[in-house]
């Protein structure tokens, strides 16, 4: 490597920091930077390196730097803004987030957009596929279904938007001729909702299909069958449900073991509930 071409070093430390090799990226861009302090790009990879390293004030004043030199670079000013609602200085991070909406493509603002939980302006720079999933996370099923195109991904949407609609048949014929795991799962899912799957065949599946499983069973009541089916997995989830279901059914010291292992695991849900139970129970005393 030449000691004195400056874009050898910035190369060399980016690609390092996309290998993740953050502290080692750092000592071939701040040569970089003492060759050409006047290149953009060499000052943001540098603040995206300190900010994997939780260095969060440094990285705020590389990246700083770098749009102060190239105001156009919109992945510094965006992730000035992360960096800002990480802290909790969430006025000062939406004011780098307006900053790079002003000056990035549709698919950058659809990301920022969606970003910060803005959906409905999202809509308006995003493709079929990743329209349909925002429409799910606003519960927009049937506009959904309105959606032409036939992108796998697309496909998948209007199926759980059938399955949100309670149109499980015209789910499963949604997905009936698409290949692979996720749509074999999915219709695994569809045929044990519709009485076709046997439950036993459930524990080679993923967690996640178990999961969705049993809190439908637990929506129905059926506190015994969401038993057997949170049993087959250990997460913190669904120990959760597995004291609900208990509790519900009278099972209330077992219920009550489910939520400590949960709450034990961090989930807050199961650390709210036992509070309620406890109390409860004192009161009832």
């Amino acid at each position: 490597m030449n000691p004195k071409f400056d874009y050898a070093w910035h190369a060399k430390g980016h690609a390092l920091c996309e290998l993740g090799k953050y502290e080692e990226s750092l000592e071939f861009l701040e040569r970089a930077i003492e060759l050409n302090p006047d290149y953009g790009e060499t000052w943001y990879w540098r603040g995206v390196a300190l900010y994997r390293l939780e260095r969060y004030e440094e990285a705020i004043e590389s990246l700083k730097r770098a749009v102060e030199i190239d105001k156009d670079l919109i992945l510094a000013w965006e992730l000035i803004g992360d960096i800002y609602f990480l802290l909790g200085y969430y006025v000062e991070g939406w004011r780098y987030y307006e900053e790079a909406l002003k000056i990035g493509e549709s698919k950058d603002k659809a990301r920022i957009y969606l970003k910060i939980g803005k959906y409905k302006e999202a809509l308006n720079h995003v493709d079929d596929a990743t329209k349909a999933y925002v429409l799910l996370k606003l519960g927009k099923y049937e506009d959904i279904l309105k959606i032409e195109s036939r992108d796998e991904e697309v496909i998948y949407v209007k199926c759980l938007a059938l399955e949100a609609l309670g149109r499980f048949e015209d789910a499963l014929n949604e997905i009936k001729e698409m290949k692979g795991d996720k749509f074999e799962n999915e219709r695994r899912f569809l045929d044990y909702l519709l009485g076709k799957e046997n439950i036993d065949l459930l524990s080679e599946w993923d967690a996640e299909y178990i999961m969705r499983i049993g809190t439908l069973l637990l929506e129905n009541k059926e506190y015994e069958k969401a038993i057997e089916i949170f049993s087959q997995i250990k997460t913190k989830e669904s120990y959760y449900f597995l004291g609900e279901a208990n509790i519900s059914i009278g099972n209330q010291k077992k219920g009550i073991k489910y939520l400590e292992i949960s709450a034990g695991m961090g989930f807050e849900l199961a650390i709210e509930k036992l509070k309620e139970v406890k109390s409860g129970e004192k009161a009832s005393s």
